[in-house]
């Protein structure tokens, strides 16, 4: 397996685990295709990980809901905790250039689909989709991209999107 290909979020691409362990604390699963699976909790906040056989972060997926007390600190606490995970390997240039325009985007900041698209020379409506189909939530901040006159959309939700801005807002308030 050449560890570049992405099931679903949440999802195996085998769709059965074949092994389960626990790791620190971590609930830990791997499917046939190789793909782990891992729980991560940060205060209330759980998040779903799914990591490729070499370890690459593959996808985050959040909770349907926001937790009750989630605060800025559980989030701090999540999005260091995911920087420390490599992301997936992409063997697409655009995709890698998308990514790392995102996460150029300061916590606390926003930037719209027009002026990403200017930056990486395409429509702002090709930045909406690829935001869309982002599977590493919060790790690659999608959330950090609106359109000029409203919030836009987000994968996880309106609420999740307006939830993550506010606490990053006040993790970075001169941001």
């Amino acid at each position: 397996m050449s560890g570049t290909r992405t099931p679903p979020p949440g999802r195996g691409s085998a769709g059965t685990t074949s092994a389960k362990a626990t790791a620190k604390g971590r609930k830990i699963a791997r499917d046939k295709a190789g793909f782990s699976f891992q729980i991560r909790e940060f205060g209330p906040l759980r998040l779903e990980l799914t990591l490729t056989e070499g370890g690459g972060l593959a996808a985050v997926r959040l909770p349907e809901e926001p937790p009750g007390g989630l605060s800025a600190s559980h989030l701090r606490q999540a999005l260091q905790a995911l920087q420390d995970i490599p992301l997936a390997p992409s063997n697409s240039p655009p995709r890698q250039a998308f990514q790392a325009a995102l996460c150029q985007i300061p916590p606390g900041s926003t930037a719209s689909y027009g002026d990403l698209a200017a930056r990486l020379q395409t429509s702002p409506r090709a930045i909406a989709s690829r935001c869309a189909a982002n599977p590493v939530l919060i790790r690659i901040p999608c959330h950090r991209v609106t359109a000029k006159t409203h919030a836009g959309g987000f994968q996880a939700g309106p609420v999740w999107k307006s939830l993550l801005l506010r606490l990053e807002s006040e993790l970075c308030p001169s941001g």
